[in-house]
């Protein structure tokens, strides 16, 4: 009985030690890390959300996850929306679908920084908010690229830290977005655009007044390893248009969850093993938005196989 007792402390310290140098990076709900999906695996991703606007409305989101080659992963999303709470829904569509692509950087100065680079990009597979915004902020149908860089600094053996900076573009009413991209390589303006690069040119994808609808997004978040298997955390994240547009307040695009101007999430994950793992979490929108997002609640569920 002593000699068993001994095995499971033993058994029990080897799993915390793993535990202590994985876990702790996977994506939160609001900010991306530097995890990446290990090569040649698949990763199953569950959420459940219920948000309050004026309404309460439900999202579910399934991603499928890849390991593509070291350090390279790519993500699948897509969504599900109801109008109203679970006991009197009374609409249901398809919301709009992403794909992430995460590459790791590197670890630096002792592996106590962790860098990354991530590319989301959303696609209109829900409906246009423009024509019809009964969906408030959870669906946007427009197209959307995010990009920018992330990181992990590990501080102790029971603290991490996580920041992200992106750039958001997004697609305005009437504007066909990837067109600014000029890549036909006979033609004058392709040269003249830079691509699609130059802000200067008219119809680039970088022109000026394409910024009014672009976001910068900073987050922060903190979890600690202190009472695993469970993995608390709490994030913030602080967003802000590139270019303010003096239009009157209700000609301004519909505004998706990731444009409030600041979000505050809290909750905590229990790990079953390495990769799988089921949470619970809420966030708050600290101002007093009338439209949009006021609060939701989340589950969540990772599965690695």
């Amino acid at each position: 009985m002593i000699l068993l007792k001994k095995i499971s402390i033993i058994f029990q310290i080897m799993l915390i030690l793993i535990f202590l140098s994985q876990v702790h990076i996977h994506p939160l709900p609001l900010t991306e890390t530097c995890y990446i999906i290990p090569d040649g695996e698949i990763e199953f991703l569950f959420q459940e959300q219920l948000h309050k606007l004026n309404n309460f409305y439900r999202a579910e989101q399934i991603s499928l996850g890849f390991g593509i080659i070291q350090n390279l992963s790519m993500t699948l999303y897509s969504q599900l929306l109801h109008q109203g709470s679970y006991t009197n829904g009374n609409k249901t569509a398809i919301g709009d679908s992403f794909m992430k692509i995460s590459y790791f950087l590197g670890r630096y100065y002792h592996e106590i920084i962790n860098l990354g680079l991530i590319i989301k990009f959303r696609f209109p597979t829900g409906e246009d908010s423009y024509i019809d915004n009964r969906w408030g902020d959870i669906n946007f149908g427009k197209n959307e690229l995010k990009i920018g860089p992330v990181a992990r600094l590990k501080l102790n053996r029971a603290l991490n830290i996580h920041m992200s900076l992106f750039y958001l573009m997004r697609e305005s009413e009437n504007e066909s977005f990837y067109s600014g991209f000029k890549v036909n390589l006979i033609r004058l303006e392709s040269y003249k655009s830079f691509f699609g690069f130059n802000p200067y040119a008219e119809g680039a994808f970088f022109e000026k007044k394409r910024l009014m609808n672009d976001y910068f997004i900073f987050n922060i978040a903190i979890n600690t390893e202190f009472l695993l298997p469970v993995l608390p955390f709490i994030e913030i994240q602080f967003s802000r248009r590139v270019r303010e547009t003096s239009r009157p307040a209700h000609e301004h695009e519909p505004l998706p969850l990731n444009s409030e101007p600041i979000l505050i999430s809290a909750g905590s994950r229990y790990f079953f093993s390495l990769s799988n793992y089921l949470g619970l979490y809420g966030l708050i929108n600290p101002a007093d938005s009338k439209k949009n997002l006021k609060w939701l609640i989340g589950i969540e569920g990772g599965l690695l196989f």
